[in-house]
């Protein structure tokens, strides 16, 4: 037995991946440690090659929390959860663990994950613990948690100096006060809850999200400097028109190859522009995200200070990327859980809009209108056998507020590439002022060229 173990977890649907994972890690990371498949309902026949190579099987099942698949919305697999049994005493063993999902490639050295002394992780794009939870007041959470920084699950390493003989327990504890609740994904909210002021933050380089890259470094994978490249989302190098296929198959191809007795020395990095034009691209996201929370909390005129100027309408917090509808032809942003419709000016009598419903919301939504004075003037729960509905508010209106429970994954149909979140709001955003009627686009309220690259909650004040 060696002193660092590298896992992943994987079902019989991403065998291929975790061979891919640990080939990867082991002609390119350099990795000298021990490897291990935390294999979720997979059938004996299915690891024999893994046992081959060397590499240590667990067999794991869901851990001990009280939920169903119901229970945490269609986000949420038991595989997902079965990360948690590294934190388990039998990992002890060992003096750093490092955990990686199988949909990453390893493409440098990667000796830098065994340094770490206590639970180090790289910034999540939805960098706050309040992106990962939908409403934190239905939990013991307390406001102060909800504005720190959350951490990416997908990567994680630690040294085991960490793990008590409750570690496990505790967290599957705290899963279970997350049972009904909307997490958008759950096992990274949980240990971001549980590491909360316990977690280091590691460089962007051990988990470089390939998604947000800008689409040069997509479409040249050569290009891309890392030692973890993470498929985060719904572009995966498995696909055959990715532009990662090729070095993710011949990854895969070498597998056979391995020989865990004979290490090998890494693909050694350099520090390069790539690294430095990246981590700036990285940080000003942050940037933005800090600045939109500042000025959501401060006045508006506080806003004047930093270029952003008082117009009619703007999309406050909880908004997500704009996108087409292929078949209604027209543009719509999605919301995840809370979102907001800001009005700066008395002028507006009334604002009409219509809301699109996924195949998995129930075609329900409540909608909250406040006044100037950030009083609530209605509360309503709409409810529709249609997949649209128009709503129109008459009166001065200063904020509208939608609630939504419903969040899934992306999701692939024959209606084309359409994120099935529980609703939409569709383009455009038609004002009342006196007597004239306004068309307001969606693209002309937002600024799409940053949302569509950052897919995230970053809320953004455009002019328009």
């Amino acid at each position: 037995m060696k002193e660092n173990l590298l896992v992943t977890l994987a079902d019989e649907n991403f065998i291929d991946q975790a061979r891919q994972l640990f080939s990867s890690a082991y002609w390119k990371g350099g990795w000298d440690g021990d490897y291990m498949l935390l294999a979720y309902q997979i059938p004996e026949p299915k690891l024999v090659w893994f046992r081959k190579k060397g590499i240590l099987v667990k067999n794991v099942s869901a851990p001990p929390i009280n939920a169903k698949e119901d229970d945490w919305s269609l986000n949420y697999s038991p595989l997902i959860l079965a990360k948690f049994y590294v934190f388990t005493l039998e990992f002890k063993k060992w003096k750093h663990v490092v955990f990686l999902d199988s949909d990453i490639m390893v493409k440098a050295d990667m000796s830098g994950l065994t340094r770490i002394k206590g639970f180090g992780a790289v910034t999540d794009m939805l960098p706050f613990i309040e992106n990962q939870i939908d409403d934190y007041t239905q939990t013991t959470i307390d406001k102060k948690m909800v504005n720190a920084k959350a951490f990416n699950s997908g990567m994680f390493c630690f040294s085991t100096d960490i793990i008590t003989e409750d570690t496990f327990q505790n967290i599957c504890n705290l899963a279970d006060e997350f049972v009904g609740k909307t997490v958008y994904f759950p096992d990274q909210a949980i240990l971001n809850v549980f590491f909360h002021k316990k977690w280091i933050r590691m460089p962007f380089f051990f988990n470089l999200y390939y998604f947000s890259l800008p689409r040069r470094y997509q479409n040249n994978p050569s290009k891309i400097k890392c030692a973890v490249l993470h498929f985060a989302g719904k572009y995966k190098p498995w696909d055959r028109q990715s532009p990662c296929y090729r070095e993710w198959s011949d990854n895969l191809r070498v597998a056979d190859l391995m020989d865990l007795k004979s290490p090998r020395n890494g693909t050694p990095y350099s520090f390069n522009i790539f690294s430095v034009l990246y981590f700036r691209y990285l940080y000003r996201i942050e940037l933005r995200y800090f600045l939109y929370k500042f000025l959501s909390k401060s006045t508006k005129r506080v806003g004047l200070l930093l270029g952003y100027f008082k117009k009619d309408v703007v999309l406050g917090h909880g908004w997500y990327v704009l996108e087409y509808h292929d078949i209604l032809k027209k543009s719509f942003i999605w919301n995840s859980r809370q979102s907001e419709i800001l009005i700066y000016t008395d002028m507006v009598t009334g604002v009409e809009f219509d809301v699109m419903f996924s195949p998995f919301n129930k075609k329900t939504f409540t909608m909250e209108t406040y006044d100037r004075n950030s009083l609530m003037v209605t509360k309503r729960e709409y409810h529709t056998t249609d997949d649209t509905i128009h709503v129109r508010i008459d009166g001065n209106v200063t904020k509208i507020r939608f609630s939504n429970t419903t969040f899934v994954p992306t999701r692939r149909d024959g209606l084309g590439d359409i994120r099935k979140l529980g609703m939409m709001l569709l383009s455009p955003i038609i004002l009342h002022k006196k007597s004239k009627t306004i068309s307001v686009p969606l693209n002309r309220i937002l600024s799409y060229k940053f949302l569509s690259k950052i897919r995230d909650t970053l809320g953004t004040h455009e002019r328009y």
